[in-house]
């Protein structure tokens, strides 16, 4: 992997694991007794703004209605990591009524906000979405994998011809951010990238089982490249792991072409 490549790839476990890094600022902003639902949306005005990334994160597992319209209101707070926490958190409330606010967030002026935006919209896995994140695979490396991965997630056919012109034009990000969707589209001679970007992405947070996912496809030289990856990080795939694989719907080589 050249320089260039492994700081991407770290780049993406960074926007991806950018809330649960966020908990180790927060022990320093831990509330002394677990707060009311009030409490949590006054906190998104606070000052401090390790209190509000704190707020926005556990105002993720409310079904207050009010947690919405707050945390909509947090994606304009001016702190680079409150709004990229507040965009995750809507996406894991899936209220559809903050579909239009997260697909605003993809013309963040920050790129860790643009990437979570597209890894919440996967979540939501709402239509409304797919005209942005293919317009979000122009954007920078990391945006372009987790637009790819949303997508995939989303299933939507009119992002099929965009992400086989990625794979032509042999960008690494979005392969690594779609491979489900290669894997189970099948096309002959595709390989070597998948491979590529497997050696490139494999390690990063999010696509930790892409090597799994490989090895289960049906296609030698994808299993080659996992059982290659596994060796070269130390492990190697054991019967617990493809069974979790299967578990997890490991897509089949060839399966989903149309």
């Amino acid at each position: 992997m050249t320089r260039r490549e492994s700081c991407a790839a770290r780049s993406c476990a960074a926007v991806l694991s950018i809330c649960l890094a966020c908990l180790g600022v927060f022990v320093c902003a831990g509330w002394s007794q677990a707060p009311d639902i009030a409490s949590l949306i006054q906190a998104l005005s606070d000052k401090d703004p390790n209190v509000r990334m704190r707020a926005a994160w556990d105002l993720r597992n409310s079904k207050d209605t009010r947690v919405v319209d707050s945390l909509l209101h947090a994606l304009s707070d001016t702190d680079v990591v409150v709004r990229a926490v507040a965009v995750d958190s809507l996406g894991a409330v899936k209220d559809p009524r903050a579909i239009e606010s997260i697909i605003s967030a993809l013309k963040d002026s920050d790129a860790s906000v643009r990437a979570v935006a597209a890894n919440a919209l996967g979540e939501m896995k709402d239509t409304r979405a797919v005209p942005p994140l293919i317009l979000a695979l122009k954007d920078e490396e990391m945006v372009r994998l987790l637009a790819a991965r949303a997508l995939d997630s989303i299933g939507d056919d009119r992002s099929i011809e965009p992400l086989i012109s990625a794979i032509r034009n042999k960008d690494l990000a979005i392969v690594a951010g779609g491979y489900r969707f290669f894997i189970r589209r099948g096309e002959v001679g595709t390989e070597p990238i998948l491979v590529e970007a497997l050696k490139t992405y494999g390690g990063t947070k999010g696509n930790d089982r892409m090597y799994l996912a490989y090895y289960l496809s049906g296609n030698t030289q994808l299993e080659e490249g996992a059982k290659a990856f596994a060796e070269a990080h130390g492990g190697h795939i054991n019967e617990g792991m493809k069974q979790l694989a299967v578990a997890l719907g490991a897509p089949k080589w060839g399966s989903g072409r149309k």
